[in-house]
């Protein structure tokens, strides 16, 4: 059996050919929003969706937003989700995740941008002009009614766009153009970082 990682080329293969035996598949955990959401992922980690899902409806009532989980004690959240497991380590990740969405993002109000959205923005961005990844998250935020547009899915999603258009004949989406939010060029993109520099150069960048 082979270590080696998949590469992002074909684990973009993957995920096509998952969707297309799945194409109606949905989560199993409840929730009610993207808050909620990120605590029910946190809390499955070696668990099963129904466990989870058996703690969810008291701990949304408990904790309706980031800072009152922020604000509450590691004993409370250990009340509430007592029935998982690992529930110790899991109380105390679900307060810090909680207070560093309060801290660094100004809020719990957080919206999940599906790749889709990405690849229309970046498709917009014309040759000669650039954008960063901080830049659609903000915007995204801001015409949806939040404090802010997850991080980490965004920088996944940007890159599962380019590779998806570098597959096509045609059609193509300029994803050399979006640079990632701190205006560095992505090593994730198809051929890395050089291959998009290249790119940006023939349009006049340098």
């Amino acid at each position: 059996m082979s270590d080696k990682l998949l590469s992002d080329e074909e684990a973009l293969d993957v995920l096509n050919r998952i969707d297309q035996l799945y194409p109606n598949a949905k989560g199993e955990l409840n929730w009610d929003n993207h808050f909620h959401l990120l605590c029910a992922v946190l809390m499955s980690a070696q668990t099963t969706d129904k466990m989870v899902n058996r703690v969810m409806p008291k701990f949304m009532q408990d904790f309706p937003t980031a800072e009152s989980l922020a604000n509450t004690s590691i004993e409370q959240i250990e009340a509430d989700i007592r029935q998982i497991g690992l529930y110790h380590s899991k109380a105390k990740h679900l307060k810090e995740s909680a207070q560093i969405l309060v801290e660094k993002y100004g809020g719990d109000r957080m919206y999940f941008a599906p790749p889709i959205d990405y690849d229309k923005i970046m498709r917009r961005v014309p040759a000669g002009k650039l954008l960063t990844v901080g830049t659609i998250r903000e915007y995204f935020a801001r015409i949806n009614g939040a404090d802010f547009t997850e991080p980490i899915t965004a920088g996944i999603f940007v890159s599962i766009a380019a590779w998806a258009s570098f597959q096509r004949e045609d059609d193509k989406t300029p994803f050399w153009r979006t640079l990632k939010a701190d205006g560095e060029l992505n090593a994730k993109y198809p051929g890395g970082i050089e291959a998009q520099k290249k790119l940006l150069e023939k349009e006049g960048h340098t």
